[in-house]
């Protein structure tokens, strides 16, 4: 947070107010890092918001911020980035573009 007096006050800044905290993101690795079925979720790409809502744990301040629930809210319809999505670009696309990644 580059932009803020320290973990604290990140949402006092405007356009940090519906973000994470760090702390946040932590949480779901440690939930996945528990998971003993955590290789079902190998290779995918997940939101925290989305993990938050499977393992039950919340942010710092007890919310659980989720992306793509508040840009339904704010924006109405708009392309959900899930698996179906990404795997258009990895490793299709990415790899076209990229071939000494793979």
């Amino acid at each position: 947070m580059l932009h803020a007096k320290g973990e604290t006050d990140w949402r006092k800044i405007p356009w940090l107010k519906r973000s994470e905290s760090p702390e946040y993101t932590g949480r779901a690795v440690a939930a996945l890092a528990g998971d003993p079925q955590l290789m079902r979720k190998s290779g995918k790409t997940f939101h925290v918001g989305e993990l938050a809502g499977e393992y039950g744990f919340t942010d710092i301040d007890g919310t659980q911020p989720h992306w793509g629930n508040y840009a339904r809210k704010k924006y109405g319809k708009y392309k959900i980035c899930d698996e179906r999505f990404y795997s258009y670009w990895v490793p299709g696309l990415v790899e076209l573009i990229f071939p000494d990644w793979f």
